[in-house]
């Protein structure tokens, strides 16, 4: 990813750490719209997933990000992605990096797509800078919560 994060192929023990040390705002997202079980959540996601990844601080053991998709119809892939805090230590290495990982995903699925909720401004600042497009608000999650689809859609 770059010189402070590195990108892993994850695996559940990765999906479980962040569950447990989830950032507020994704812990709300999570809880609108599925419920309030993140491990549950976080594992269902994994287990659904063709790829799923996780970041790393440089050398470090404890994912900092995971992120996946699984396919959704003959051509979308719907997209996760969930961070702890510690993602924001290093704000700019963390977007620059996570540029290059979005060529990297576009290059491999085309047309991504998946739902932020519209209270998780930082999300939708980050997904807007990788190159997603925000379709308009629709009810979306267990109390139908306000989200936005976000979506790429290449080639």
């Amino acid at each position: 990813m770059n010189s402070v994060f590195e990108v892993r192929t994850a695996c559940m023990r990765d999906c479980r750490y962040v569950a447990d040390h989830l950032s507020e705002a994704d812990r709300l997202e999570v809880s609108a719209a599925r419920g309030g079980d993140m491990r549950a959540a976080l594992h269902e996601c994994f287990l659904k997933s063709q790829n799923a990844w996780a970041v790393f601080p440089r050398g470090g053991d404890a994912a900092v990000f995971v992120f996946g998709v699984a396919r959704g119809d003959w051509r979308w892939m719907n997209m996760w992605a969930l961070s702890t805090p510690a993602v924001n230590e290093y704000p700019l290495a963390f977007a620059k990096g996570s540029r290059g990982v979005a060529d990297m995903l576009f290059a491999m699925y085309p047309h991504v797509r998946g739902y932020v909720d519209a209270r998780h401004v930082k999300s939708i600042r980050w997904l807007e800078f990788l190159g997603f497009k925000l379709g308009a608000p629709v009810e979306y999650g267990l109390r139908g919560e306000v989200f936005y689809l976000f979506y790429h859609s290449g080639r």
